[in-house]
């Protein structure tokens, strides 16, 4: 018998998306983060000062809450921190990592805004559209540098063709 099993499966086209991790006898934790590309750009927010993450740059999610699944807690995310509704996508990557002593799993999604306007609550101070070559310049939290290599290999393979970001996004 394996101390450590893995199961996972990814129908990404028609977001069905089963997934079951076992470590030991312990279930990971899970977050989740959007990829937005607009005109060759990854929408990216930065955090207010406070907390852990404080004045650092993500990819917007948060973590997935009990009995929610990943499209439902990135819907709920995006509303909660811009006041924006959302289409989820496809799988985009993943990565681990430890916070506050808990194991935690991210995953990232393709996610299209259906609102462009935004509001920005007290959890980020800035948004804006970056370049892969923008974001690896930036000081983003851990969990995202973690993924990266996965997000910035999809949005390559996607062949965004656009040359620049929408000027349509405002500020409420």
């Amino acid at each position: 018998m394996h101390d450590c099993s893995r199961i996972t499966f990814y129908f990404s086209s028609s977001f069905i998306y089963l997934k079951k991790r076992i470590q030991g006898r312990f279930f990971l934790k899970y977050s989740i983060a959007g990829i937005c590309v607009d005109g060759g750009r990854i929408f990216v927010a930065k955090r207010s000062q406070t907390g852990d993450m404080g004045n650092r740059w993500e990819f917007p999610g948060g973590k997935v809450d009990a009995g929610e699944s990943f499209e439902e807690a990135l819907k709920r995310e995006f509303f909660e921190e811009f006041g924006i509704e959302i289409d989820v996508g496809e799988f985009v990557s993943s990565a681990s990592f430890t916070h506050r002593g808990e194991q935690y799993e991210v995953d990232a999604f393709s996610v299209s805004l259906i609102s462009k306007r935004f509001s920005i609550n007290d959890e980020h101070c800035q948004f804006d559209w970056k370049t892969p070559e923008e974001i690896l310049s930036l000081d983003f939290v851990d969990s995202d540098r973690a993924m990266f290599d996965g997000v910035f290999y999809w949005f390559k393979n996607k062949k965004i063709l656009k040359p620049g970001p929408s000027k349509d996004y405002v500020p409420e």
